[in-house]
């Protein structure tokens, strides 16, 4: 944790809570059983892009992570920002100021009564049973042993899922409509961090349609699409080089285009990972 923290400061000696929390996390993957995470910040610090991160980590790893939230210097009614599935609240600084409030934040936040566990016999013969012992090693650091991980060669400083493999998050589309959504902005930062942390990467985003036109407007919307993610990732300091657009139109679908609410699934962007190519 001292690393982290070194490693997180800027010149002006600002933490980069981001950054901070993202090691936090990979470490977390390291550690079995539950983990809880404290963090304690101004709630203006906690961005859509961290929450996106926490509630994306608590999707991949479901019971594991349990996340408390402490917002310092509310003056309003404490907002609720995290996605509070799983395990974890968001309490204010107000809540934990007496030593009432503290001992019961302790009391939830670690604290299970449990009944006290019978002595059972072992017989024998299951005495000095040999442990097996599997092999501890990660080649590409990502938090999941090579004997369990089905994605050997991740890049560095992603987030995967108990199987060890990075799966972005799609970006959805008004119908129609090119423009990004809000909900795309927290997808394309962890993007943009990602491939900044990962100069030797490239990304291909793919823009996708439903059914409710001809072949060649939904061609035309879908690159469009795909060239809205890509612009904006350019803008905040990707190399134009290192991103491949290409529109699919209504050819790969992920759900029959039978409804409304089918169709709006459909209406999509998708993320590919490469190797850099010179």
């Amino acid at each position: 944790m001292e690393y982290v923290l070194q490693s997180t400061k800027s010149a002006s000696q600002k933490i980069d809570l981001e950054k901070l929390i993202h090691e936090s996390l990979k470490d977390s993957q390291q550690v079995n059983g539950k983990v809880a995470i404290i963090l304690m910040a101004h709630w203006d610090r906690i961005t859509p892009s961290i929450i996106h991160m926490i509630n994306s980590f608590q999707h991949h790893h479901k019971n594991k992570l349990c996340m408390y939230t402490i917002g310092l210097k509310t003056r309003k009614n404490c907002p609720k920002i995290m996605n509070e599935t799983g395990c974890g609240f968001s309490i204010c600084e107000k809540s934990i100021a007496t030593g009432f409030g503290m001992a019961d934040f302790v009391k939830q936040a670690f604290l299970k009564q449990i009944s006290r566990p019978v002595d059972i016999p072992i017989p024998n013969h299951q005495l000095n049973v040999p442990t097996p012992v599997l092999s501890a090693n990660d080649s590409d650091s990502d938090g999941v042993p090579d004997h369990q991980d089905s994605c050997p060669d991740t890049p560095m400083h992603l987030l995967v899922n108990d199987e060890g493999c990075w799966k972005p998050d799609m970006i959805f589309f008004q119908k129609d409509q090119s423009t990004l959504e809000p909900e795309a902005y927290p997808v394309l930062n962890e993007l943009f961090n990602m491939l900044q942390r990962n100069p030797s990467l490239t990304l291909e985003i793919h823009g996708h349609t439903c059914n409710t036109h001809t072949s060649q407007y939904n061609e035309a919307l879908s690159l469009r699409r795909a060239a809205s993610a890509r612009e904006y990732l350019i803008q905040k300091g990707i190399s134009s080089d290192r991103i491949v657009i290409k529109g699919m139109a209504q050819v790969k679908p992920i759900q029959p285009n039978t409804s409304e609410e089918n169709r709006a699934k459909n209406r999509r962007v998708e993320f590919r990972l490469h190797s850099y190519q010179n």
